[in-house]
């Protein structure tokens, strides 16, 4: 969000007295109870369970940022046939459209054939990217800066 808004948003972001916590579940309840009057991030994750409570769920126009998961087969592993089949089962149709069920971005978009509708369709909202590891730190403490 930093590349693609700036300073200038967090900081504007930052004065509207933002409450930060850890607390994910928590967080959204307290949205539907109408103690705060929105939660961000969240995720994808909870959608089903919050159907039904006074919240809606908004994917931005510009995109949904995301957290990677990686795969990778170790040079010289003990037993790399065993990790190339355990690599080619989580990127299999199968497992993609259970992670996608539970509301985790598959890796295709035939993945989400038999996911619930409202899922499926935030699933396949532009991503806005993830984090960078070689800048973890610097954000960080732009964040802290920025927010207290």
């Amino acid at each position: 969000m930093q590349d693609l808004y700036g300073r200038a948003f967090h900081e504007k972001l930052a004065q509207q007295d933002l409450k930060f916590s850890r607390e994910i579940p928590a967080n959204e309840r307290r949205v539907a109870r109408g103690e705060l009057p929105l939660y961000i991030p969240d995720s994808l994750t909870s959608l089903l369970e919050l159907k039904g409570l006074p919240v809606k769920f908004i994917a931005p126009k510009e995109g949904l940022p995301y957290v990677g998961y990686d795969l990778a087969l170790l040079k010289n592993a003990p037993h790399p046939n065993a990790a190339r089949l355990l690599m080619e089962y989580y990127l299999g149709k199968t497992m993609q459209q259970n992670l996608a069920r539970l509301g985790l971005l598959p890796t295709t978009a035939d993945a989400l054939t038999g996911v619930d509708p409202a899922v499926a369709q935030i699933e396949t909202t532009k991503l806005l990217g993830t984090t960078d590891p070689e800048r973890m730190n610097e954000m960080l403490s732009l964040a802290q800066q920025i927010y207290r």
